[in-house]
């Protein structure tokens, strides 16, 4: 009986001994697949070096993203279309507003006005959601302020 008191704790430990042996060579069996490298050091070195390649072209690639999320400030973002009847006994609402805006609310605002059968255009800039050096109409402002309200 004194014999199985100190087995049955050896073949306990022996088990887990096992246990622990089989998962770290299975670990090391991940490190080691597809490599061809002599040693443990040549292993770590490759690794080692692909990190730093890794962690290069990370940086790469967030300045690139930083680069393209400026250029993409300059693109349309904002636009309406509003229209309204200037004078009205002559025309049936044929006159409009168009608002081209960027993320800066910069751009540009074409007023379309119809009377007797043709058209005159009037574009002006806009620089952060106003006219510059230049007062935009009452239909103008209602155009610009529709147009921040639905981004592209």
């Amino acid at each position: 009986m004194n014999f199985y008191f100190f087995l049955i704790p050896i073949l306990i430990w022996l088990v887990i001994l096992t246990f622990l042996f089989l998962k770290t060579k299975a670990f090391y069996a991940k490190i080691f697949a597809g490599k061809r490298a002599q040693n443990f050091e040549e292993i770590i070195e490759k690794i080692l070096t692909e990190l730093q390649e890794e962690k290069i072209e990370r940086r790469e690639l967030a300045k690139r993203l930083e680069a393209l999320a400026d250029e993409a400030k300059k693109h349309l973002k904002y636009s309406s279309f509003y229209r309204f009847n200037p004078f009205k006994e002559l025309t049936e609402g044929q006159s409009f507003v168009l608002v081209l805006l960027d993320q800066d609310q910069n751009g540009i605002i074409l007023n379309f006005i119809y009377s007797h059968n043709q058209y005159r255009i009037y574009p002006k800039i806009i620089e952060k959601g106003k006219g510059k050096n230049i007062e935009l109409t009452e239909e103008e402002e209602k155009a610009i302020n529709s147009a921040l309200k639905s981004k592209l």
